[in-house]
């Protein structure tokens, strides 16, 4: 029987979001395409004889309802009516409330993984829809790649993979609500929606095509609200093949040709007060 797993919780960026309208529920319909990126939490589940949840967890974040790899376990063993428990160990390495999905992150790598652990034998379909139950991006980290995400987030399409890119992220050390950046989204003219190109140039497959095509219309809000990102974006744009904020920000991104152009980048931004991560797609 299993007594533990362990598995790896990539974060996200949006390549292209567009904001479409403000929804009765009061979430926003959007459209978005989304990637996986090689940045990753790490978590180990231990199994529990007792129905006990216990997460114990790297970094400041809450350790109980709070946190959404908590509460997936929670909604599984309601779900499930299962009388295991686990011991969630969680190592962060995304950072909180960046525009990468940390938290879905996790959340779907809990479903995932206590599906085996506690042998559920769920389908990909329920894993899904519990999924859907935790949040908006929760159901397209469950399927990680590349994919067209509608809705609220919760309808996830799998598009063709991208080739291999080079990424550098760069976080300036400002905290972004992300329904701050939504309620103010409202009071600014439309964006251009940028999806329909990104669609069109993950079809070319080429760095430079996928450049061109990113777009998030909620970059200009995040840039007048906080300044700082406008900064980001500013250097990245004047150093990468294209650059654009992350989900709601604060995390701006841009695409090089190789490791050896992001790594370079990497020790020019050491200088800045901002966090920076050199990744690749996965």
């Amino acid at each position: 029987d299993l007594q533990a797993v362990s598995l790896k919780a990539y974060a996200k960026i949006n390549l292209a979001l567009d904001v479409l309208r403000r929804r009765e529920d009061g979430y926003h319909e959007i459209r978005s395409v989304v990637q996986t990126i090689s940045l990753a939490d790490d978590l180990r589940l231990i199994l529990k004889d007792s129905p006990e949840i216990q997460l114990v967890c790297t970094g400041d974040v809450p350790r109980d309802e709070r946190n959404l790899a908590y509460r997936a376990a929670r909604l599984l063993q309601e779900e499930t009516q299962i009388p295991k428990g686990v011991r969630i160990e969680l190592e962060k390495t995304i950072p909180v409330g960046a525009g990468l999905g940390g938290g879905s992150a996790d959340a779907a790598a809990v479903v995932k993984g206590l599906n085996d652990l506690w042998e559920l034998g769920l389908s990909e379909r329920e894993m899904l829809r519990i999924c859907a139950r935790l949040g908006s991006d929760v159901p397209f980290c469950l399927l990680g790649g590349t994919a067209l995400m509608q809705g609220r987030g919760e309808v996830v399409e799998p598009l063709p993979r991208l080739g291999e890119l080079w990424l550098v992220l760069v976080r300036p050390r400002v905290q972004v609500s992300t329904a701050q950046v939504y309620r103010a989204w409202s009071q600014f003219p439309p964006g251009q929606p940028m999806v329909d190109r990104m669609l069109e140039a993950i079809r070319l497959r080429t760095p430079m095509a996928i450049a061109q095509s990113l777009g998030n219309m909620l970059e200009p809000v995040a840039s007048c609200l906080f300044p700082e990102v406008a900064q980001v974006k500013w250097f990245l744009g004047n150093h990468t093949l294209g650059a654009v904020m992350s989900g709601s920000g604060p995390t701006v991104f841009g695409i090089v040709e190789s490791e050896e152009e992001a790594r370079d980048l990497e020790e020019r931004i050491k200088s800045h007060p901002w966090d920076v991560f050199v990744v690749r797609t996965v």
